[in-house]
């Protein structure tokens, strides 16, 4: 089960995601990602890095956080976002549709 997991979680590309995220049917994303269980500080990154296309470095300085820590959750929220997402065929159709 595992490795299953894992295997699935690869199969969607960052680029692919942050993509999806920036798309203009904000209505949709916003549905996407309420289906992630995500915590207040993963949302607020990929808001700000995958939606708003922040760098790292200036996400940390709106939040008022070091860099490594937005770091962290980015990479905790995409791992996130992999998973749940990966295993929505409607996601994925949408994502591919880009």
């Amino acid at each position: 089960m595992v490795i299953e997991v894992h295997a699935r979680v690869a199969g969607i590309p960052d680029q692919q995601i942050i993509k999806f995220l920036r798309c203009p049917s904000n209505e949709i994303v916003d549905f996407a990602l309420s289906i992630v269980n995500l915590d207040k500080r993963e949302l607020s990154v990929i808001n700000l890095c995958g939606k708003k296309a922040y760098t790292q470095e200036e996400a940390a300085e709106h939040l008022d956080r070091s860099v490594d820590a937005v770091q962290k959750w980015w990479r905790s929220g995409m791992k996130k976002i992999k998973a749940e997402w990966s295993a929505r065929w409607w996601i994925t159709k949408l994502m591919s549709d880009l």
